[in-house]
Parts: structure tokens; C-alpha cells; sequence
């Protein structure tokens, strides 16, 4: 039920409001939406608060809408309640509507939590909810620890959510976030066998890459990440950041003028990067600004090499379990191969290689390839074979194999959008025993498994045996999420 006694006691407008059909956005508000994407995911969730019998929310108008996207209107509320933590890393206010007295419009407040009292600025309106910027916390909830916040610019910097949070809650937001995934996508939580999340080793200086922005203004040159300030987002110079390496942060200070040297080089806006290059064996930490240059990075007891700009996972310190956890239901016995789909430089595959007879990594970039190929090398992998596949067939160089695959584990590792219809399709009359299933985006990762459990040819002969969160990045909302799915008939 929702607590409307501490809603709305005071609204202040910027001005009056308009109507503004002369100077109306030509950007369409009917746009598709990716209900994997952040945005997807609040507007599912909004959804369902919204249909709570005492909700009475109401869409925005197209008029007022238009109004509040002029940089300098807003509106001042006070003594607003927090309802919930939503997915994003937000709180949800439920706000009392301008434009019905009658009804509520839900508003997105970053640095919030549920049971917070909040005075808010809001600005920017969408036709489902509008944007809130935290003035201050009149009433903290019980779940608020300000002692916790280690960065100076927390509550502006939209790198990091939850430093207010303890560690604990965080984790537990993070398993709550995953079931929110697959229940969106038809999966009945309550049957689904969720694990609780994996804590990360490192909750600060654990992430050994950033790419801090630059504007295009040279007389007033900034070099740091996207704020939020006054409820609208500008760049703001950053000098440190709690979660990066101690390296990088004192590359942000020491090394300041050398990297914005580096950045006049170039006339527009962009980024930069910084990539921690220190081994476990290095007297002396070091880093890198060049894209091209080769760095090497240890886990669990392998070596791998890649461009400083290529990707390779920011947080070293949880590598070695996901491993371990991953090797764990891999059966030497039972599996003899292993299908490393967009295998990258190889971290996976070879990772896990001493638990299989041989290893088929198959990559779609060359450059990825020739890296992978490098790595097996550098750790004396000797049952390895790399393969270059296509988006469209990338099974298509497993033919010429003389593999069972019933004794075979495929492990796909897709980007945030997820993988494709065509590659689950293909996964799916491939029919190994074994399907490892790690993924950045936990939403695209449960639509991927609904489409290739429910619309695939062997589909139906799969059971998800484990879904669990991994804490790569502590601090902020995002968790990785790994599921581990067994043919029935093994």
C-alpha cells in the first residue's frame, strides 16, 4: 500500500504552466523501447506499482511533457516518500499530478531508497514518469547509511548508485534484481532455482579500466564523468573515483595535465582511456592511455594479452570464482568438449580447458582471434582450436568436427543487447548437454532463455538448473548474471 500522507505537502513551479504547441519536440514519444534496456525494465516495473488498487497514476501529457523539456523549468516538492528501489538504482516517488488532483504521477529519484522522506526538484517529464533530483533527505530510511559514502562526489556522479546502502543490501538488491529479470520475461521465480548473489572480493578500487569524458570546449576544458545537477546532466571534472584502482586515481591527479595534453589533440568531445597495466609481480603500478598497446592481465594462474582497448572484465579480484563456479558442473567423464561461442581473447575457454579432452573456441572478429590463438599459446594450451564464425552461422565451422554433442558444453558470453534468435535457434539444434549462459544484462539474459526454452526446436528438452547473480561492479546498480541449463535426457 502506498503511504500518500507524506506526499506533495508543498509544490513550488518554476513559472506557471503552458501550453506549448508552437515550440513542441519534434522527437517522438511513441518511440519502441528494448524492454531489456534500463529504461524497458523501469517502464515494466512501473507497470505493475501502477496497478495497486490506491496508486491512481496517471500518464503525462504530451503538453507537459513538452513544457518541463526547457532547461529551465521545474518544479520544487516537499516531503516526498520513496516507495521503492527500483531496478535502475533509483527510488520511485509517487508524486501528486499538475494536471489531475485526482491523480499521481510516479517520479525516478537517483541517490534514494525506499522509506526516505525527500524534499525534490523535478524536471524532465516522460509520459510514464518524470525525472526527480534529490535536494536533500529530510527523513532517513532505515536502510540509509551516509558514514558508508567514500566518494566526495556521490549524489552527483552517475557512476555509482548505492554507496549509501551497505554491502549487504546491496547484494540482496542485486538477487531481487535478477528475479525481477526472469519474471518479467514468464518465468515463475518462485520455481526457478535463484541463487543469492556472489560478492565481489573488492567493493572499492577494484575496477582497472575507466574512460573518463571530455567536452569540446577548450577554453573550459572538463575531463571526467556525466552529472546531475539542478535534475540535468552535464559533465563534471573528476579527480578521483572510489571504485577505480588506486592507480588510475592518482593517473586523474598526478598525471592531469598529460592527459588533458592528450585530449586537445583532438577538437570534438570523446573519451579517454585509462587501463591499470600492474601485475601481481610489479614493484611499481602503472597504467595506459594507448588503445593499441598489448597488456597482459593474470587470473587464476594464466596469463592473457589483449589491446589495453579491447574488452576484458574490470574486476579482476571475482574472476577466479566464477571460474571455479563454472568448472564446478563441468563432468570430465561425461564432457569431453568444450564450445567457447564469442570467445574473445579466450579468458573462458582457457580458463576451463584442463576440464575438457579439447576446446573449440569460435570468434566473429579476427583481431579477437589471433589473441585467443596468442593466449592458448602463452599457457601452453594444447588442446585448443580457435575457429573465425559469422553472426548469421557461427556453429557452421563445428561440421567439419568430429564432436558428440552430447558430450559437449557451449558457453556464450554475448554484449548487454544479448544473443540473437538465430544463434539460440542454432544452439538449440546443435542440442549439447551443457548450455553456460553469462551475461552483463540479466533482462536480456532471461528473454534469450525464454525464447530458446519455449520457441526452439529442442528447446523443450532443457531445464535451467542454476541462476545466480555476480557482483562485478559493487557500489552501482548493475549485476552479472550466470545460467547453467542441462539437457533433460543426460
Amino acid at each position: 500500500m502506498f503511504n500518500r500522507g507524506l506526499v506533495n505537502v508543498n509544490v513550488r513551479r518554476s513559472s506557471q504552466l503552458i501550453r506549448l504547441a508552437s515550440t513542441s519536440s519534434s522527437r517522438p514519444y511513441n518511440r519502441a523501447i528494448d524492454p531489456t534496456s534500463s529504461e524497458g525494465s523501469l517502464l515494466h516495473e512501473l507497470k505493475l506499482l501502477s496497478s495497486q488498487p490506491d496508486a491512481n497514476v496517471i500518464p503525462v501529457s504530451k503538453e507537459l511533457r513538452d513544457y518541463y523539456r526547457q532547461r529551465q523549468n521545474f518544479r520544487e516538492v516537499e516531503r516526498v516518500s520513496i516507495i521503492k528501489l527500483s531496478v535502475t538504482g533509483n527510488g520511485i516517488a509517487l508524486v501528486k499530478s499538475e494536471e489531475n488532483d485526482q491523480g499521481s504521477i510516479f517520479v525516478s529519484v537517483p541517490f534514494t531508497l525506499p522509506g526516505d522522506i525527500v524534499d525534490l526538484k523535478i524536471g524532465i517529464h516522460h509520459e510514464a514518469y518524470a525525472e526527480g533530483h534529490l535536494v536533500r533527505v529530510v527523513s532517513p530510511s532505515h536502510l540509509r547509511d551516509d558514514k558508508l559514502i567514500g566518494c566526495k562526489y556521490f549524489n552527483s556522479c552517475s557512476g555509482c548508485q548505492l554507496q549509501m546502502l551497505s554491502y549487504e543490501k546491496q547484494v540482496d538488491f542485486k538477487t531481487n534484481t535478477v528475479k525481477d529479470a526472469f519474471a518479467q520475461f514468464g518465468f515463475d521465480i518462485n520455481r526457478l532455482p535463484i541463487l543469492e548473489t556472489v560478492k565481489s572480493p573488492l567493493q572499492y578500487n577494484y575496477r582497472t579500466k575507466l574512460t573518463p569524458h571530455f567536452n569540446s570546449n577548450r577554453k573550459y576544458l572538463k575531463l571526467g564523468f556525466e552529472g546531475v545537477f539542478d535534475g540535468r546532466k552535464r559533465l563534471f571534472d573528476l579527480e578521483s573515483c572510489d571504485i577505480a584502482t588506486p592507480v588510475l586515481n592518482k593517473a586523474l591527479v598526478e598525471d592531469r595535465e598529460v592527459l588533458l595534453n592528450k585530449v586537445r589533440e583532438y577538437k570534438r568531445s570523446g573519451t579517454i582511456l585509462l587501463r591499470d597495466t600492474t601485475l601481481p609481480s610489479d614493484e611499481t603500478p602503472s597504467y595506459t592511455i594507448d588503445h593499441r598497446r598489448i597488456i597482459k592481465q593474470e587470473v587464476g594462474g594464466f596469463q592473457f594479452e589483449f589491446p589495453a582497448g579491447e574488452f576484458f572484465q574490470n574486476n579482476p579480484s571475482i574472476l577466479p570464482e566464477l571460474v571455479s563456479t563454472i568448472s564446478s558442473h563441468i563432468v570430465p567423464s561425461k564432457h569431453k568438449t568444450l564450445v567457447d561461442t564469442y570467445c574473445g581473447s579466450g579468458f573462458l575457454g582457457i580458463s576451463l580447458s584442463g576440464k575438457v579432452e579439447s576446446l573449440i573456441g569460435i570468434e566473429i572478429s579476427k583481431g579477437n582471434l589471433t589473441f585467443a590463438s596468442h593466449n592458448a599459446k602463452v599457457n601452453n594450451i594444447s588442446n585448443a582450436t580457435f575457429h573465425l564464425g559469422s553472426s548469421e552461422d557461427i556453429f557452421e565451422s563445428l561440421d567439419a568436427t568430429d564432436i558428440d554433442n552430447k558430450e559437449t558444453v557451449v558457453i556464450l558470453d554475448p554484449s548487454r543487447k544479448g544473443s540473437t534468435e538465430s544463434y539460440l535457434s542454432q544452439l538449440s539444434q546443435f542440442e549439447p548437454d551443457l548450455v553456460v549462459y553469462l551475461s552483463c544484462n540479466v533482462f536480456s539474459q532471461a528473454r534469450d532463455l525464454d525464447y530458446f526454452l519455449n520457441k526452439t526446436e529442442n528447446g523443450q528438452k532443457y531445464e535451467i538448473t542454476t541462476v545466480q547473480g555476480w557482483d562485478f561492479f559493487p557500489q552501482t546498480k548493475h549485476v552479472e548474471s550466470l545460467a547453467i541449463l542441462k539437457h533433460k535426457g543426460s
